[in-house]
């Protein structure tokens, strides 16, 4: 199957052959891109333009082996550029997250949120959890496992245990989809 997340926020995508979508001194919050990862099997992601649904992005998570499938976060910006990074989980196989530049889709970062040999996978999600201005990276056990969520620290990559929730009454084992929302403006996404 396909995961799909949505970013919204100003829009500069320079298309080829074309003018900007919309000019960076008009933005446009209305105006969203999409962003759609494999599931297993896979190992891509795409980004494309919410107004041409233009590819702007195409890249794999994981290395060309990879196959287990990718969860993807709304982008959110990590490195404080003002441009939205995109934020990978693996499904399956060795869990990490991976977060990649929005504006070079270069690897910024890799956590492995959880023990060495947890290969069951990760759900991702962000927001400004600790509130100063980057935003954090909310994971999700995935599998059978004992559910747990961590949050860990966008400029750092650490974990801020103070938001780390583990076997929740309702649900002590399963899979765990997280999602966030926080008061940071939201980045283009280029």
């Amino acid at each position: 199957g396909i995961r799909v997340a949505v970013a919204e926020g100003q829009s500069s995508f320079q298309l080829p052959n074309s003018e900007p979508d919309l000019a960076p001194s008009q933005p446009n919050f209305g105006v969203s891109q999409i962003i759609a990862s494999q599931g297993f099997g896979g190992n891509r992601v795409v980004v494309t333009s919410g107004i041409s649904t233009t590819v702007l992005k195409d890249f794999i998570v994981g290395g060309t082996r990879y196959k287990g499938g990718v969860f993807v976060a709304a982008a959110a910006d990590i490195n404080g550029d003002g441009i939205a990074d995109i934020i990978a989980g693996r499904d399956r196989g060795r869990t990490v997250i991976e977060t990649f530049d929005g504006d070079t889709g270069s690897l910024l970062s890799t956590i492995t949120p959880f023990a060495p040999r947890y290969a069951l996978g990760a759900r991702v999600a962000a927001a400004d959890v600790n509130l100063d201005g980057i935003a954090d990276i909310i994971v999700g056990s995935g599998g059978l496992n004992r559910s747990n969520v961590k949050v860990f620290d966008g400029r750092t990559n650490l974990e801020i245990p103070a938001y780390t929730l583990s076997a929740f009454a309702a649900f002590p084992k399963g899979a765990v989809f997280v999602a966030g929302s926080s008061p940071v403006p939201a980045p283009q996404l280029t």
